[in-house]
Parts: C-alpha cells; structure tokens; sequence
C-alpha cells in the first residue's frame, strides 16, 4: 500500500547553525508483523562527538489510518538540519501513553511509551534526497531495565540485528535517586544530547548540562567518558567545580551539614563524602534502618526489656510477661522476665507509682521507713537520710542519745529509744518514758501486752521477734518478712545460701534463694525463690555465643524470621520470610547470623502464574520468549525475523509467534522475501527485454516494477509515424498496414479470380464466372464408360457401352450354353461332341452307361472277370476256382510240396515264403502279410 510521506516536525538540538537548505529524509517503517502497534517513537541523532545534535518525537499511527500490516509508513524529514551521518531509533508501541519530554535545563529529550512491542534502527549519510528504510524486531522489555527505551546490547538475544555500536545502552539500571540527583541509567543513552566538556560550553544552556552531568558518576551519551566539573561555583553553594560534587546543587558541597540528625536518610550525598548518613533522631545509637521507633530512646535493639509493660524495648516485636510483679511482697512492682534478672527498678511504672528498688527485700521499697542501717531503705537513692552520726548514735537506732542532745535513753542498747516497743515486766524502760510497763494485759505470756503486741495470742509473734519468712508481720514491725529472712518456721530448715548450677560460657550461675512473701497462702517450702540458674532451666533464645540452657551446645536451635527485601512485600506473590540462623562465636556475648535460608524475595516477573515480583501482579508486563515457526535456516535470512510468544493466563506461552516474519512468496522489491540465497529471483532481473510494438520496438533489461508485484523492462518505446503499405507496423499499435491495404489486406490492386479453389479477388466467391460444367477448374471431362457422368450432363456412360449394355468390347461367344455376345443365339458357330455338347467327348467309364454316346456301355471298362472294378485277386481253396480269371488255379500257393503242414489250402493262413510254407498260425504284424481283400486286424488277418 503506497501512502503519502507525513512531514515529521522535529526539536532538533545543535551546537551549530543550520547552513542552508536542509536535505531530505525520507523514512520508511517495515513492520507487517505488529499490526497493534498503535504509535511510533522516533530518536534521531546527527553528527557524532559533542558536536551532535539529537531530537525526540511521538507520531500517533491511528488517527492517520496507518496499519503497518498492510505495509510500510512512510514520514518525511524537512524542517531540520539532517546533513551527514544521520541515525533514526524506533520503537513502535501499543495503545497506551507514548511521550518524549525535552529537559529544558540539560537541552535533551528523553522518550518513554507504556507498551514498547518492536524496535528498529536506520543509518545513513544525508547530502541531497535520501530514502531510509528501517525494519521493526521485537523488542523485549527484559532488555530495558531502566525504561528509557533503549536496549542492554550485553544481554544475548536483547538487540538482534541492530547495530550495538549504536544503540547499545551503557547504563540499563534502574535507581532510586532520591528526586534530586540524576544517578538513574534513563538519564543515560547512546542517543542523548553530548556530555559537555566545560571548554566545550558555549551558552548557558551548554553550561547548564555541563554542570548537571559532569562528575555525576553517569556516562550519561554512553561515548564511554564521565566528564569532570570544571568552571565557577555555578550553584553559589561557596564550593566552586570540581570540588562541589554537584555544582548545580546548592544543597550539595563539602561541608554541609550531614548528620544523624539533619539531612539524614534522603538518598542524597549532602555532604560530598561519597555517602548518604542514615537517621538517628533518637540518639540511642540505631539508625533509622535498624530500630523499631526512631522516635523513641528507649527502644532500640538490644536495649534491655522490662517485661510486662506493654512496650517493645528491645525491637525484637515481643514484651515478656514478668514472672513477678512483686517478688518481696512489699506491695511496690519490679516487673523482670525471669527470677534471675536483676531486681531492683527505678523511676515509676505504667500506673504511675515508683517502682521498687530492691524487690527481694520486703523491707526496702518506696516511702519505706528509713531506717539507720547503711541501707537505701525508702529508695530515694539516699543513705540513712535524718539519721544522726555514728558518733551521736552508738547504737544506730536512729535516735541519738542524751549525752549527745537526743532523746535516747540507752545508746548502748537499739531496742531502747523513745516511742520503741515495751517489754512489761522486764525492769527496763524500752520507750525510755522513764518507766517500765507492767504485764496486765499479756495474753500469750510472752512479755508485751496488747498495746504493742501485734498478735497477743501467738507467743512467737511480738515486737524484737525472729522475722521468719512465712508471709507475717513476725516481729510487728509492720513489715512482712523483711531482710529476707532464711527459714520459714523456727524449728524449720533453713534455706542454703546459694542455688542454681555453675560453668563457664553458660548463662546458668549460682545464686542465693529469697523470701517471697507474695503469694499470701503458699505452702510452706514453696516461699523461697532460687535466684541461681539450673541446666536447661533457661531456654536456648538468645543468639550471644552463651549456653543459655546449660546443655553443652550454645545457640542451638536458636533462629529466627529473616526478610531483606522490603517487608511491604511479605505474604504478597511469592515473597515470604526466611529463617536464618545463629552464627555467634562461642563465649562472644554478641549476635552473629547466617543466611537467611528459604525467603523469597521478588526476582523478574516469568510466564509461570506466580506473582513473581510480589506486586500484587501475576505475569503482569510484556512477558515473552522468542519463537520462529519456519524452517530453522531461514531465521535471519533475508526479511524473515523471528517473533516473540507472549505469556497467557494459563501459566506458559502463547502458540502465537507475534511479530515474526516467515518466508513468503519472493516479490519483485529489492528484498529477499522468501528467506533463501537469493533476492527477486523468478523475476528475469537483468535479461534482455522489448517494449513497444512494430516499428516503436526497443531493448532493455528487466527490472522490479513499482509494485513489487512483477519486473518490468526499463526500456522506452519510440514514437509511432503515420501507417504506410509496407508490412511494418509503423504506428506501434496492434495492427500491421491497417487501413490501407487491398480487399484481400495486402498492398497493391485487387488480384483477377483464376481457377485454383481460392478466393483470388477477396469478394467472398471461390472461382467464380472460371469452373466448367462439373463445376470444377479446366475443360469439360469426356463420358468414359466407368458408371459416372463424368462429362456432367445427367447421363451415365452414355455412347461407351456395348452390345450387352456393358463397358469393353462385346464378349466372344463361347461354349456354354448362353448368348455370351448378346446377338440372339446360344453357342452359334461353335463344333460340338458326340454328346452334342461342347468340348470333346465324355470318357467311358464302367457303370453300365454308354457315356461317350458310341451306342456302347463300358467298352473297354470291364476287367478279365467281364465286371467293373479290378480284377479279384487268387484263393487258396480247394474248390479250384479261377478267381482272378485268368485260367489258372490257386496260383500262387504251394500246393503240394513236400512239407506236410502245408499241404493243400485247409490253412488259409499258410503262405509261401522261401520256397516253404510256413504255418503262420493266423497271425498277422500288418496287412501286407494278409492275402486278397484280407487286412490285419487285432493281430489277425480278415
């Protein structure tokens, strides 16, 4: 199908003025094989070096009604400066958005489609009209990375019969630059404006690209150089190029500011040290990566966790639950995850109360009485506060004595101070009230009554009493076994002063057991807890290099979940977590992993059904593999191309080989269509050949015709003159001295009619007014006598017949009974026999007639006998008869010899042979030994 060229407009980019009138390019797009192709995305790049120029365009095929199935499109190139080396880049692309953005500040377009289905590339030398033709291949988007179009030429089977010289891109990654820096591979091809030198610059719009891609790290025109910055401070950050490692960035130079806190984790290098800083902005020392809340110091990974509060310390996605809220019983929490760990807490917990600071003594706790003792008893992290000096206080029962200007009454004994429980009966003033209290009211005999006993009923129980550890206030103190008694009754088993099981690199150690009063009605024997650490008591959890367990083997079994793609991704597609393993060294006290075996992470999309690249897709993209459907040694032969088989819904590819070219019936084009050795053949390319007729008859060669369909011959016809009578066809059309030739079509007169069985005069008649009476050439014929009218005059054989009406003379009268010569009589004049009738006499012959008309019957017929026949042949026989009449008897036998058997004729067998007679005793070999009439039959004669 031919079509009109459509002028293409073009912004081209040079670094030189256009001279004079442009060239033209005209460009043809073969692509039979990709008829959905829906718009056409031209790269054109002129001249090499950083004196090149390059443009971008997007020519939508539909609204034209172009359909590159019915043939090629066909675009005209003529509002630029196209003289020279010229290269044209096509992609050809499905309904979708196609578009090409020039960037103002760098002067280059850069091209992009949503669905790139073939590609192909044009080169030529432009000086006056040009014509290119450029055949479209499939394009496979695996071979395009980045999406700028152009393909990674390394990867085999990506650019096919294209020129990787040209279109090869030298940079097909796809980054994630952060929105600023333009360190993504679409930012660098082969058909991008030149990568500036800065000597090379000439207006600011050089500059401009200059400092956008020089020292960037991206051969961004793919010409195998990065440029170097040089110049001015372009960007006015104070640090001119080439230092500034961006210098048309004012928030990138050395020196600025870049840290934890400030510019942290934006993709950009702020600083020019060749990184990007990651967050910190809690400052617990994890960066942004790494810890669960950057907002939050106290959670970070490895950070101690406080079990029970709802908070994740240590980043591991898990808050234990505390074995004990208040081991000591005292009634202020110290939430810990196992008995081990270190029981004491400060600042408040999550109900607002402080916390306690030594939760295994029920005596220490927040707001407890500070007592005199060297201990932190109220936990406010003071000693002995209002407490008086030793030197004032000997007996450190918190009240100095009287000597020193206190109240005590004995400061040689700690249970005598004023307000301290009295002992009645005992001749001592405890309460140092300057009496002592009389035992009235003692219930239980165990010398202090009611007003200070705390259970006047249970001798054990009073105020100086044994603390036993049994959940009671023992020694009414108001205090539940505090100092964390060591026996539970007094006549019971005291606790051992450590428990738990001891050894090197383990986590399991040896420690006291505590009173635990928290509980209220626990058993005795069941109130002591062991801070130690058994075997196998604490699970194997921790990867540190340490045998948590006790068992030998340290981290065993210890693993844990793993991803290291991004873990939006997990539970879509394929992608799952992994499990990795600890790898720690023995004894070292820190965490080491291994791989993380069995994650999926997403890996390039494949014709399979899975969501490959785990973005809620499956199969989704242009997927293909290529195909060829014709014979194997006709791939990339001539115009045949091999295709591509897309990925359907069903897991595998299509059947359809899209965009492939197969042989086909060879056309008269220039082009090997049907994929063999040759090109056009069948066609007579080059053999002699005529065109016109007659006298307009002229040579040439065969050559394609236009169409494509056939040859033709490239000769040109002469002129046609005016028709003369001379046998040439002298005005070249399909008649030969028409119009002026005789009735009978020949030059000259009309010819005279003659006699020759031909129209001679061209009037339709044969030999008219010139054939005799029979109608044929010459005199009239003569009647001869041969039973036609040969003289043609309705008679036959008239005056040629004879006597007898017959042709030839009249016959001759012979004898036979008839008028032979037709006169009337019957053999006249003919002599005749005895008999009377013709030739001569019949012969006698013996049957009793007289046949030879002699008045005799059979004279000189009969035999000696006087009978007809032959003479009858002599009998032995002994009536002596003369058969044969010839007056003898039995002549012929041996009558009478001497031999007795053959005496007389009573044997008719006997015959005379060698003058004997032999007694042949009837017997008889043939007939010859039969006598007379006799023959020889079965052996005997008869």
């Amino acid at each position: 199908m031919r079509r009109s060229l459509l002028t293409i407009g073009w912004v081209v980019l040079l670094l030189s003025c256009a001279t004079e009138d442009p060239p033209r390019l005209d460009v043809r797009v073969h692509g039979r094989a990709f008829a959905d192709a829906a718009q056409l995305v031209f790269q054109l790049r002129i001249g090499e070096g950083q004196r090149r120029a390059v443009g971008g365009r997007v020519y939508a095929l539909t609204p034209e009604g172009i359909d590159l199935a019915i043939g090629p499109a066909e675009f005209g190139l003529r509002d630029a400066d196209i003289r020279g080396p010229v290269a044209v880049y096509v992609v050809a692309c499905r309904a979708g958005e196609a578009r090409c953005d020039t960037d103002d500040l760098i002067n280059t377009p850069t091209c992009t489609c949503d669905a790139p289905l073939a590609v192909g590339l044009g080169q030529a030398l432009v000086e006056g009209l040009t014509r290119l033709d450029i055949f479209l291949d499939p394009f496979d988007p695996q071979c395009d990375a980045d999406g700028d179009l152009f393909l990674d030429c390394d990867r085999e089977g990506c650019c096919g019969s294209l020129d990787p010289a040209v279109v090869h891109d030298c940079d097909d990654v796809r980054r994630d630059c952060g929105g600023e820096a333009r360190c993504d591979g679409r930012f660098a091809h082969p058909f991008h404006a030149a990568e500036l030198a800065f000597d090379a610059t000439l207006t600011d719009a050089h500059r401009a690209r200059h400092q956008a891609w020089c020292g960037d790290g991206l051969d961004n025109d793919c010409d195998g150089i990065d440029v170097a910055c040089g110049g001015d401070d372009a960007d006015g950050d104070g640090v001119p190029a080439p230092a500034d490692c961006d210098d048309a960035d004012a928030t990138r130079f050395p020196g600025n500011v870049e840290d934890a806190q400030t510019r942290c984790s934006d993709g950009v290098d702020n600083d020019c040290d060749g990184g990007d800083v990651r967050c910190d902005l809690d400052s617990d020392g994890a960066d942004d990566l790494s810890d669960c809340d950057d907002a939050n110091a106290d959670r970070f990974p490895n950070n101690p966790e406080r079990c029970g509060d709802g908070v994740d310390q240590d980043c591991d996605e898990y808050d234990p639950p505390c074995i004990s809220a208040d081991l000591d019983g005292d009634g202020y929490l110290c939430p810990v995850a196992n008995p081990w760990d270190v029981h004491a807490c400060s600042g408040n917990g999550a109900d607002g109360r402080p916390k306690d600071c030594n939760d295994l003594d029920a005596g220490i706790f927040p707001g407890a009485p500070e007592r005199c003792n060297g201990i932190d008893d109220d936990c406010d992290e003071a000693i002995d506060e209002g407490c008086p000096s030793p030197e004032d206080d000997a007996d450190r029962d918190g009240v100095a004595s009287v000597n020193n200007g206190g109240a005590d009454c004995d400061d040689a004994d700690p249970a005598v101070y004023p307000g301290a429980p009295e002992r009645c009966g005992d001749g001592i003033d405890q309460d140092c009230n300057g009496r002592d209290m009389p035992c009235d009211t003692d219930v239980d005999g165990d010398g202090y009554d009611a007003r200070v006993d705390c259970r006047d009923g249970d001798p054990a129980v009073h105020p100086g009493a044994t603390e036993w550890c049994n959940g009671e206030d023992d020694d009414c103190d108001g205090r539940v076994d505090e100092g964390d008694p060591r026996q539970t009754l007094p006549e019971g088993p005291i606790a051992p002063d450590e428990c738990g099981f001891e050894c090197l690199e383990c986590a399991c150690r040896v420690a006291p057991y505590v009173c635990s009063s928290n509980g209220g009605s626990n058993p005795v024997g069941q109130r002591y807890v062991c801070l130690g650490v058994d075997a196998n008591q604490i699970p194997e959890t921790i990867c540190d290099g340490i045998d948590q367990d006790c068992d030998g083997a340290w981290d065993e079994a210890v693993e844990r979940e793993c991803y290291s793609s991004d873990p939006g991704e997990i539970g879509t597609g394929i992608c799952v977590r992994g499990i990795e393993e600890c790898r720690a060294e023995r004894g070292s006290g820190t965490d080491a992993w291994g791989v993380c075996a069995g994650e999926m992470t997403p890996v390039r999309e494949i014709c399979n059904g899975l969501d490959d690249d785990c973005d809620a897709s499956t199969d989704e993209g242009v997927l293909t593999r290529p195909c060829y459907t014709g014979r194997p040694d006709t791939e990339d032969v001539g115009l045949c191309r091999g295709g591509i088989n897309r990925c359907e819904g069903a897991a595998d590819f299509s059947q359809v080989c899209e965009g492939e070219v197969l042989p086909r019936p060879e056309r008269c084009n220039g082009l090997n269509d049907d994929c063999d050795a040759n090109t056009d053949e069948g066609f007579g390319l080059g053999d002699e050949c005529f065109v016109g007729r007659g006298e307009c008859r002229r040579s040439g060669q065969r050559i394609c015709d236009e169409s494509g369909d056939e040859s033709r011959c490239d000769a040109t016809a002469g002129r046609p003159r005016e028709e003369v009578c001379n046998g040439l066809n002298d005005d070249c059309d399909a008649n030969t001295d028409e119009g002026v030739l005789n009735a009978c079509g020949e030059c000259g007169a009309v010819p005279v009619e003659i006699c020759n069985d031909a129209d001679d005069d061209c009037d339709g008649d044969t030999d008219e007014g010139v054939r005799n009476a029979c109608d044929r050439c010459g005199p009239v014929p003569p009647e001869v006598c041969n039973g036609r009218d040969d003289d043609c005059d309705g008679q036959t054989d008239e005056g040629v017949l004879n006597a007898c009406g017959e042709c030839g003379a009249v016959p001759a009268e012979i004898c036979n009974g008839e008028d032979d010569d037709c006169d009337g009589n019957t053999d006249e004049r003919l002599p005749l026999n005895a008999c009377r009738t013709c030739g001569p006499a019949p012969q006698e012959v013996c049957n009793g007639d007289d046949d030879d008309c002699d008045g005799d019957n059979d004279e000189g017929v009969l035999n000696a006998c006087g009978e007809c026949g032959a003479v009858p042949a002599e009998a032995c026989d002994d009536e002596d008869e003369d058969e044969d009449c010839d007056g003898r008897v039995n002549e012929g036998f041996n009558v009478g010899s001497d031999l007795d058997h053959c005496a007389g004729c009573n044997v008719t067998c006997n015959r005379r042979q060698s003058d004997a007679c032999v007694d042949r005793e009837c017997r008889c070999g043939d007939s010859a030994e039969c006598q007379g009439m006799q023959r020889c039959r079965n052996g005997a004669c008869q």
